[in-house]
């Protein structure tokens, strides 16, 4: 809304003058406005309103601004050699129409409810509904300042009211939903495979067969600190062979493996093994991930996360524990694998430094 500018009365009757000249015409205005120095113009429609004496801008989209978007029609499909196909798999056959048609009427809240009269009435004017998330924000802050230490309370039955359909209605016309169902084919979706994934082989360059050369990997876990990165991998790697999984055999390794990171952060000076640390760590994560075990994962790094901030691994170690937050080692929630019984939230809290 765009006002003359307070105790200026050249401004207001000039303003005046022209929203007086807008209304009597009937029209509107076009303007082009910066609104800062080196910012980009813009359009503005200006609609006059002689009554508060101010001139509304509504902005105005420039050609630029306008997409042009060709979407295929939804009753037909056409091939690529331009044949119009009316009957196909993607397209909704009659018994479907039918059905949809009947649920919907099925569903009709014009005259659900009743007033006082025993009249029927429309079960959600127009005028009625309302957003209710604006009135739980509320409802939660207002109980929070008052009670800050009390559980929030529940949601309140008249801020559903809109959210869900009758549950009583939905009992009258079950029937048609069953139909829908039916006639739609709509079935569930299977929850996503829980399998053990097998890592694939890289095939070096020359073509040599390395296992041949280096013998089989080994079926005892044998972690050395000096090279367990490549140990641990070969480790797994001849686990994730067999089906299922050796899961003893992970086990093992992982254990070992978790033992020589203990060392490296407890003999670690002024953060001198922190880098090999961080990156025994993220083998571990990434490995065992990948085999479809992250539970053990999880235990190991809970632990660590334990023993480091509590002083146990010979000293202050929290700015390591930094260095870990930083790298994103921390649990392997289920939205990174499927295995994973962590949700989001508790991955999140578990990077705070309790």
């Amino acid at each position: 809304m765009i006002y003359a500018q307070k105790y200026n009365y050249r401004s207001q009757v000039a303003l005046s003058s022209l929203i007086q000249g807008l209304h009597k015409a009937e029209a509107y205005a076009v303007a082009r406005i910066v609104l800062k120095d080196r910012a980009q113009p813009l359009l503005v429609l200006l609609v006059p309103d002689i009554e508060n004496t101010c001139l509304y801008d509504i902005p105005l989209p420039f050609a630029e601004d306008v997409r042009q978007y060709q979407f295929p029609p939804l009753d037909k499909v056409v091939t690529v050699t331009g044949t119009t196909i009316t009957q196909h798999r993607l397209l909704p056959g009659d018994d479907l129409n039918e059905a949809m048609s009947a649920y919907v009427d099925a569903m009709d809240l014009s005259g659900y409810q009743v007033d006082e009269d025993g009249n029927p009435v429309e079960y959600m004017a127009i005028d009625e509904p309302f957003n209710p998330v604006i009135h739980r924000i509320k409802q939660v802050v207002k109980t929070r300042a008052i009670h800050p230490d009390k559980p929030l309370p529940e949601i309140p039955e008249v801020l559903k009211r809109f959210s869900t359909p009758p549950s009583d209605l939905v009992d009258q016309v079950q029937a048609q939903i069953d139909a829908l169902i039916s006639v739609a084919e709509v079935k569930k979706v299977p929850p996503k495979a829980k399998g053990k994934f097998r890592k694939e082989k890289v095939k070096p360059v020359s073509g040599l067969d390395l296992d041949a050369i280096l013998g089989p990997a080994p079926k005892v876990a044998t972690i050395s600190p000096e090279n367990a990165v490549p140990e641990f991998k070969r480790v797994l790697e001849r686990a994730a062979e067999e089906s299922p999984v050796e899961l003893p055999l992970v086990k093992d390794a992982a254990k070992q493996m978790g033992d020589v990171i203990k060392g490296l952060i407890s003999t670690s000076f002024g953060g001198s093994k922190d880098a090999r640390a961080l990156e025994h760590l993220g083998c571990m994560r990434d490995e065992l991930k990948e085999i479809g075990e992250p539970d053990i994962y999880n235990g190991y790094v809970r632990d660590l996360k334990r023993r480091m901030l509590a002083g146990e691994l010979d000293g202050d170690r929290r700015e390591l524990w930094w260095k870990i937050r930083t790298a994103k080692l921390g649990l392997i929630d289920e939205n990174q694998s499927a295995e994973s019984t962590v949700t989001v939230d508790e991955a999140w809290e578990f990077y705070k430094s309790r």
